[in-house]
């Protein structure tokens, strides 16, 4: 056998001694000490499921196939600790070249792959940086004629950085064909991002809440993170405050989403708009260690959290979002520069409401001037049916509240989370007059506000919140496949069938009616084992799921908070 140099890594040969890895999970095999050819073994097709890692992988595969490589076996998932590792006995073709690839997940940051020949021999070597690695091999030109088609070998995968799951496959390609790898890694890894660079978006997002008197509870926590990747942190927190936790990522990094949760692993918040810069704020309803994740949607990149603290006589009086408002996971505030005119900071949630058959936006106010803790109040004239009332600051730095209330003063939505981008709607029966008032935070500038009608078939409540409920699944191609109700009283739960066939994904979005202000669902499969929950504190929930094999589960729908009908729809979508 001869070696043959990969762009991706610096390939050796040298002696192994015994080939003793001790960074390996258990004690492995030695490797072969002669050249007779082992039983036959490659690596076994278990993918796993069909998460984010799978479809890195998929990309990857593609790549290599346009490249001549042909699948020669696997992708088999492993998972590999930090400093262990995994390896494998081989018997690779002597006629045609081999390319082994392997592309990690989780928290995996650094991966090397090593190839041993069948005398303990490194053949290859990838150790540059990196959750990808890809080793290659060719048979020697003017070797003698081998014994037999395959020769042993051993795989090596270690974890130099990280923890997380791992995809490794095996390629062939004909042995005259000179192979290609560059760019073959192009966008799936995660990037080598600067602190700096998260730092300063993570001070531009941390202004308006200092000052607002929040104080920051500790350092950030920075991270790199690949899609489906998350990044935690954990904090003792008090019920005698509320928090407000923002994360901020580098550009390649486009949706990233936020979670919270207590200390018995429920969630209690989440912010999943459609941007890389989202925040919340939660009040604990108990002392204790909380969890906090922020979890890349789509792109990679760097990313930092940071979780601040409200003054105690504050928590105490300043509202937060009513569970019956509109929650921040329906609104995208998306701004990236700090000068970004607030009508256009608009734009993006607009373009996402007209996808989803809203109306034409009435543009109330585009450039209003505001200083912080200034109050500005407009009347509207709304139309009969469900309206949604958006209101946006200029730059990254404005922090605006959202009010609404009708011609008696009587309140109808509010948003007072931390965004520049507010949201509040409401239904009514007949035309009439709206009040919206907004309120600065954080710096002085401008903003704007409008006001848009929902489609005529969202004509509740409910119907509102079943359709935020499943916007983020119809934006990603789901079909509704069927629509229910079901009647539950505080504290009821409710076990429906939810089967999802082989090579597809599945969805279940349900909404409560006014009555009924905290509604959580729980996804089981056939043993009562909890796959994905969402109990956050909102009046509807959504789970999803997709299986490589036709799986049997059930959902629990659980009434938390509140009594009355809730709409049940499935929604289905080829992956």
């Amino acid at each position: 056998m001869s070696v043959t140099r990969s762009a991706r890594g610096v390939w050796q040969s040298a002696p192994l001694a015994g080939l003793a890895v001790a960074t390996l999970l258990g004690c492995g095999p030695e490797a072969p000490t002669d050249r007779t050819p082992a039983p036959r073994s490659s690596l076994p097709a278990a993918p796993g499921p069909i998460d984010a890692l799978t479809r890195r992988f998929s990309r990857l595969r593609q790549r290599l196939a346009e490249r001549g490589e042909a699948p020669a076996s696997g992708p088999a998932r492993w998972f590999v600790l930090e400093g262990e590792g995994i390896e494998a006995p081989l018997d690779l073709p002597t006629d045609r070249c081999s390319t082994l690839v392997a592309l990690g997940g989780g928290g995996l940051r650094d991966l090397r792959l090593a190839l041993y020949d069948g005398e303990g021999r490194e053949i290859a070597v990838d150790a540059i940086p990196g959750e990808g690695a890809l080793v290659h091999v060719c048979p020697s030109s003017d070797a003698a004629a081998p014994a037999s088609d395959h020769a042993p070998y051993h795989l090596v995968a270690t974890s130099e950085s990280g923890a997380g799951a791992l995809l490794v496959a095996g390629f062939t390609i004909d042995a005259g064909t000179r192979p290609r790898f560059d760019g073959v890694f192009d966008g799936l890894l995660a990037p080598r991002v600067e602190r700096v660079v998260v730092e300063a978006r993570l001070a531009r997002a941390r202004e308006p809440l200092v000052a607002r008197g929040l104080v920051p509870e500790s350092a950030p926590t920075l991270g790199t993170l690949v899609e489906g990747g998350t990044l935690r942190r954990t904090e003792e927190l008090s019920p005698d405050h509320c928090y407000t936790v923002v994360a901020a990522a580098t550009d390649d990094l486009v949706d990233a989403d936020l979670f919270v949760y207590d200390p018995q692993g429920a969630e209690i918040a989440r912010e999943i708009g459609r941007d890389a810069a989202p925040a919340l704020q939660f009040c604990p309803l108990e002392a204790g260690l909380h969890t906090i994740e922020a979890r890349a949607f789509a792109g990679s990149g760097g990313v930092g959290l940071e979780l601040l603290r409200g003054p105690a006589q504050v928590a105490a009086s300043t509202p937060v979002t009513d569970a019956s408002d509109e929650p921040p996971d329906a609104r995208s505030a998306g701004l990236e520069d700090a000068d970004i005119a607030p009508a256009a900071a608009l734009e993006p949630v607009l373009a996402s409401l007209t996808a989803r058959g809203y109306g034409r936006a009435t543009r109330v106010e585009g450039d209003g001037a505001i200083a912080p803790g200034d109050e500005r109040t407009h009347a509207l004239v709304a139309p009969a049916g469900c309206v949604v009332v958006l209101g946006a600051g200029s730059g990254r730095g404005a922090d605006l509240d959202l009010t609404l209330t009708d011609a008696r003063g009587a309140p109808l939505a509010r948003d007072t989370s931390v965004q520049t981008v507010a949201r509040a709607a409401f239904c009514q029966p007949g035309a009439g007059t709206v009040h919206a008032t907004v309120k600065a935070y954080g710096r002085a500038g401008q903003y704007a506000l409008a006001m848009v009608s929902a489609p005529r078939g969202i004509g509740t409540p409910q119907a509102l919140r079943l359709d935020e409920a499943r916007a983020s699944f119809v934006g990603r191609g789901y079909r509704s496949a069927s629509t229910s109700a079901i009647t539950l009283a505080q504290g009821d739960r409710r076990a429906l069938p939810f089967s999802v066939r082989g090579g597809t994904c599945a969805a279940l979005a349900v909404a409560g009616e006014p009555g009924l202000t905290d509604i959580d669902l729980f996804l089981r499969d056939a043993d009562g084992r909890l796959l994905v929950r969402d109990s956050g504190p909102a009046p509807f929930a959504s789970v999803s799921r997709c299986a490589a094999g036709d799986e049997t589960l059930h959902v629990e729908v659980v009434a938390y908070r509140g009594s009355g009908s809730v709409a049940v729809e499935r929604l289905e979508a080829e992956p």
